[in-house]
């Protein structure tokens, strides 16, 4: 098994794309989850937060799912999916 990159911000393994610099939809995410859990459950920013974080997890779960480079990065995606729907219906219930 090799690691090496598979260009300028891409690494691999036999040339399976593995970790990507993150994109948009996952920063949004990241930023979304880090907010809500900083601020008072009370307040509207805590919600717009947790709005932000699943609209980004779904987003980039979605693009992994439907045009992901390979196998592993569409069961990423899968699974990213499945989570951001578990957490939905435990935040709605």
């Amino acid at each position: 098994m090799k690691i090496r990159p598979n260009g300028p911000r891409d690494f691999g393994v036999n040339g399976y794309t593995l970790i990507q610099v993150p994109n948009l939809p996952i920063i949004i995410a990241v930023v979304g989850s880090l907010g809500s859990r900083f601020l008072d459950q009370d307040g509207t920013l805590y919600f717009v937060s947790r709005a932000l974080f699943f609209m980004g997890l779904t987003v980039w779960a979605w693009l992994e799912l439907t045009d992901g480079v390979n196998l592993f990065r569409r069961a990423l995606g899968a699974a990213g999916l499945a989570w951001a729907l578990y957490l939905l219906q435990e935040d709605l219930s």
